[in-house]
């Protein structure tokens, strides 16, 4: 009778009491290279007892190690998987025995039980010479033919790695698509805190409703500091040979020709207005406060003031400035006081 091929069930925890042998043996022989092939197949590497069955020892890893390793179930499972044991030590015996957990299913055929079918087939050995074949044609005359890539002596081991592709394309390579997603979900967090933390920063930021938080400066912006528009009018005034001209608080600037590039003292306190449309761009204006605080406002045009500050000159001896941009819009630049 021709025995059966054996096969255990697929395990893919590699833990199944049903798939686990015990003390197998096996007879490594006198060769210098001395492996052996287990008698089920590929084996979980994890849980791989080799002992030495003269002495009754475990063997270590720097004794033996698994070989061959079968790629795809390593990489579908997430275990290690071989098909080889390789025993590297000389000093152990010549006979082992091995406990392992069996992967089965299509990776779990029975070695010895193939051995027995080849055994067991019924050959026609008896020696032909080929002198003795009778009727055979001088020649062999070729025609078209297919041979088969597994039948071409070196071809076997491209037939295995064309088979091993096969395998990974059929089942898929679940574990390195798991890391993958293992890391999307990682970077994804990460990139939410990130996000929630920039939020709590500049919520905090937006809260600051006082004092300067940014530090900033006349430079930053483009204005004049005080001590540029004291030099600026200095230099001014000697240039123009200014005439200081004496106006009362309540006055609107509405002449060019008057008031053009012309320094003029305020007294009292109250409001300068300045008429919108009657300057143009580049025209400057000079005040100072002879007494009293002063404020200047447009009238019919727009007065900027530098960052900070508002259009009130503190008191006497205060100066500034106003530098036309057009007609309708002036900067006021110089000693007024901050909000």
């Amino acid at each position: 009778m021709t025995p059966m091929v054996i096969r255990y069930p697929l395990d893919e925890t590699g833990t199944s009491p049903d798939n686990l042998v015990l003390n197998e043996p096996h007879e490594l022989g006198s060769r210098q290279v001395r492996c052996i092939a287990l008698h089920y197949g590929a084996f979980f590497t994890e849980s791989l007892r080799v002992r030495d069955a003269a002495t009754g020892q475990l063997l270590t890893s720097a004794q033996f190690y698994p070989a061959e390793l079968y790629a795809v179930p390593t990489a579908l499972y997430g275990k290690e998987i071989c098909a080889i044991i390789v025993i590297t030590d000389p000093t152990v015996s010549g006979n082992v025995l091995v406990d392992y957990q069996v992967l089965g299913g299509y990776y779990g055929a029975s070695t010895q039980a193939i051995i027995q079918q080849l055994e067991n087939l019924n050959l026609d050995d008896r020696p032909v010479s080929w002198h003795n074949v009778i009727d055979k044609p001088s020649e062999f005359p070729p025609t078209w033919h297919y041979h088969d890539a597994g039948d071409i002596i070196g071809f076997e081991f491209v037939v295995q790695a064309l088979d091993r592709i096969r395998d990974a394309v059929l089942m898929g390579d679940r574990a390195s698509h798991d890391e993958i997603y293992r890391y999307i979900d990682r970077a994804y967090d990460e990139l939410l805190d990130l996000i929630n933390r920039q939020g709590e920063d500049i919520s905090a930021h937006v809260a600051i409703t006082s004092g300067n938080p940014h530090g900033t400066t006349a430079a930053m912006t483009g204005a004049y500091t005080t001590q540029q528009v004291d030099v600026l009018l200095a230099n001014l005034m000697a240039a123009l040979n200014t005439v200081v001209i004496t106006v009362g608080a309540g006055t609107t600037l509405n002449n060019r020709n008057a008031y053009n590039r012309k320094y003029i003292g305020v007294s009292g306190g109250g409001a300068i207005a300045v008429q919108g449309g009657i300057f143009q761009k580049d025209d400057v204006i000079y005040l100072r406060a002879d007494s009293g605080q002063i404020s200047v406002v447009g009238s019919g045009c727009t007065i900027n003031v530098p960052y900070g500050q508002n259009n009130v000159m503190p008191g006497a001896g205060s100066t500034t400035a106003l530098v036309f941009r057009s007609s309708t819009v002036a900067d006021l630049i110089g000693q007024t006081q901050y909000t």
